[in-house]
């Protein structure tokens, strides 16, 4: 488990993390940050939905992540 994780009393970790996107037509500009504003990761990301959805998949693999 990393810093970012917060466990529950239930064993589940919930990891809170903010996503900002620049649309280009090209390509997207994405800048994960944590709660306390640190960044995680800043990647430019061809702007077409396979593309999106593995960057989204790589930030936290096999879970039921919701963006909001």
């Amino acid at each position: 488990m990393n810093k970012f994780c917060k466990p529950k009393a239930d064993g589940i970790v919930f990891k809170n993390m903010f996503v900002g996107m620049d649309v280009h037509k090209n390509y997207l500009q994405v800048a994960v940050l944590d709660e306390k504003g640190k960044v995680l990761n800043n990647s430019r990301v061809d702007n077409n939905l396979i593309k999106v959805n593995e960057f989204f998949d790589r930030l936290h693999p096999r879970s039921n992540t919701k963006v909001r």
